[in-house]
């Protein structure tokens, strides 16, 4: 909600800013907002875009067995593979699969299976990506690559 202030407070600081920010309705609105305040381009954002999902998040786009075994922990319950909620972002996935189990699913909750998700991703670096899921991520370290040495590619 606050991109447009992040974005001027480092760009106070001469920083270079580019983005990387979830494909649902909060994100693509701070794009939007940053991008008409003048702040942000396309060239300079990059959206977790997932086919086939009308929403997506970071988690979208990591491979099933990153967090496979974290929800086999703290649920007692594993994502289903088809249905209804497969063309969910991975939050509202999670948290439609606590109240299934019947845990308690606050956004609270949800945050603390997505802090465990983000380290084990955070272990596997690269790989925690789906195979079929990494253009955002190729099309990130693209961008800042050529930020940081122009003549490359």
């Amino acid at each position: 909600g606050n991109l447009s202030h992040r974005v001027r407070l480092h760009a106070d600081n001469i920083c270079k800013v580019h983005a990387f920010l979830d494909d649902d309705e909060s994100g693509r609105t701070a794009f939007g907002a940053a991008r008409r305040a003048g702040l942000l381009t396309n060239a300079s954002t990059n959206l977790t875009i997932v086919g086939g999902k009308n929403e997506a998040e970071l988690e979208d786009l990591y491979a099933e067995s990153v967090y496979t075994d974290i929800l086999q922990h703290e649920i007692g319950l594993a994502l289903a593979a088809n249905g209804g909620d497969v063309k969910k972002k991975w939050s509202d996935r999670v948290r439609n699969l606590l109240r299934r189990a019947g845990k308690p699913h606050t956004e609270l909750d949800v945050i603390v299976i997505k802090l465990k998700v983000a380290l084990k991703a955070a272990e596997l670096g690269y790989d925690c990506l789906h195979p079929s899921k990494t253009g955002p991520i190729d099309s990130l370290i693209s961008a800042l690559t050529l930020s940081v040495c122009p003549g490359s590619a």
